[in-house]
């Protein structure tokens, strides 16, 4: 989650300061990125913005493997079913996710991405807007999502390669892919490192800085 962090934070420097270009040994650009008109930032029908009524009101998402359940995290009653990826880490941070029923019981749940393919998908809202929403599928996905970002949002603002050597001296390539979409940031890592599974966060930077400015949630 540290590079997701650190790429946050490069979206927004970029926002702010978009006449300015990393230097080439950093960034692989494509030579000139076509102008992109920002249109609302969305996964399957979840957008950034919408509020968490508007969001409790949507059915749950169908899954071929069983019926699924929204879970929030300001609903008492769900406190104990929660853990650790649905706790809010700040003040005034709601969190929500997917539950699928399995075995009789209620397990982490996946938005369907489509026919095949799934995701583990969290949440975030702050005063009562949808301000990231974070989602993790296989990475052998990537090279597909890209490109539907890409045909979403226009052509990536960075482009870059990270390249890691385990204990074992295995080396792997991480490729972190980020876009800018009006206030918004889409960033993509692939692989999530030490695993076959890629992330991508969508986040309204404002929105998302001011709810880390409310401090930490120290319940």
């Amino acid at each position: 989650m540290k590079s997701i962090g650190v790429a946050l934070l490069a979206a927004a420097a970029l926002l702010a300061t978009a006449a300015e270009r990393p230097s080439a040994d950093k960034l692989f650009m494509r030579s000139k990125p076509a102008k992109h008109k920002p249109v609302p930032t969305t996964l399957k029908g979840y957008g950034l913005g919408m509020t968490l009524d508007a969001f409790k009101l949507k059915p749950a998402p169908p899954n071929v493997a069983g019926p699924q359940r929204i879970i929030c995290s300001d609903d008492p009653a769900m406190q104990a079913s929660l853990g650790p990826s649905l706790t809010p880490k700040f003040n005034g941070e709601v969190i929500c996710g997917i539950q699928l029923m399995r075995r009789h019981d209620w397990e982490a749940g996946e938005l369907m991405l489509d026919a095949a393919n799934a995701a583990t998908v969290a949440f975030h809202f702050f005063q009562g807007k949808l301000v990231q929403i974070e989602s993790e599928e296989a990475a052998d996905l990537s090279n597909a999502i890209i490109q539907s970002l890409t045909a979403q949002y226009g052509d990536p603002k960075q482009i870059n390669n990270r390249t890691s050597q385990s204990i074992s001296n295995e080396v792997r390539t991480q490729v972190i892919v980020t876009w800018l979409n009006g206030e918004d940031g889409i960033v993509v890592t692939a692989p999530t490192l030490g695993t076959n599974r890629m992330s991508v966060v969508y986040t309204n930077l404002a929105g998302f800085a001011a709810m880390q400015g409310s401090g930490a949630n120290l319940m």
